[in-house]
């Protein structure tokens, strides 16, 4: 007889606040070489020319970026990697009781997941995530809440099927960063180059602007990461800006695909 999981309800989480602060002041240290990687000047100019029209778009994808990385964090270490089947049953409650997701003791991993579904209409799933960052919510954003919730339960019961663990923050991380990259480019490209360790010991190393935008917008993440087992004694890896990549080229591919075959 299949065992029925309860929902976790009673997740002690990290301060979202506290770790949107720390990201965001090294995301703001580090503005030039994101921008410009991003290919955000291009657009709205240099900051050191009279034609620069970006200052306030500047600071908001800043705070967006910084946004993105908090609730990755969040999802990361409070949850990492867990079978599907163990998250469904608090997305079930989710649905059943949307204001869940707002309680903090509420599984990372299932709000991370309907944070990564939720839309406002036909916009890519988590665009507009930050509409669940208020803490509380109208009947509007609940009936959103509960759709998104359900969307996640029929992607992750598609995984416990193959038996596949699911990295939400991955996932998640994926989407938003492809989505903010392709506001100023028209496509994500891989470019390989051949680096050496020395000693005749060749390889091939990553050198695309999506993943040097990456390396530098996942640095503060990375970074956090690599000080936790000090502080817990919890052994967390590095986020990988290749492995981003390949995610998010496989996106596009089968997005392609399925324009070609409606």
């Amino acid at each position: 007889m299949p065992t029925r999981r309860k929902p976790l309800l009673t997740h002690l989480s990290v301060k979202f606040d506290e770790l949107f602060k720390i990201f965001h002041e090294e995301l703001c240290a580090n503005e030039r070489v994101i921008l410009d990687r991003l290919g955000f000047y291009r657009e709205f100019g240099y900051p050191s020319t009279e034609t620069y029209t970006g200052s306030s778009e500047s600071v908001e994808l800043l705070r967006e970026l910084a946004g993105i990385l908090t609730r990755a964090e969040v999802i990361h270490v409070d949850a990492g990697f867990k079978a599907a089947h163990k998250v469904i049953a608090t997305l079930e409650a989710i649905v059943d009781h949307p204001d869940l997701f707002f309680v903090e003791t509420t599984e990372p991993e299932a709000r991370g997941v309907t944070a990564a579904a939720y839309q406002r209409a036909d916009e890519p799933p988590g665009t507009f995530w930050t509409d669940l960052e208020t803490g509380g919510a109208n009947e509007l954003i609940r009936e959103r809440i509960k759709a998104a919730a359900e969307n996640g339960i029929r992607t992750l019961q598609s995984e416990a099927r193959s038996g596949r663990p699911v990295a939400w923050d991955i996932q998640f991380l994926t989407g938003r960063l492809r989505e903010i990259f392709l506001r100023f480019n028209d496509r994500i490209t891989r470019k390989s180059i051949q680096s050496s360790r020395g000693h005749g010991d060749y390889f091939q190393k990553e050198e695309g602007h999506f993943f040097l935008f990456l390396e530098a917008v996942l640095a503060p993440l990375n970074k956090f990461l690599a000080g936790l087992p000090a502080a817990s004694n919890v052994s967390v890896k590095a986020l990988s800006a290749e492995y981003i990549v390949k995610l998010a080229l496989a996106i596009s591919a089968r997005r392609w695909i399925a324009q070609l075959c409606p």
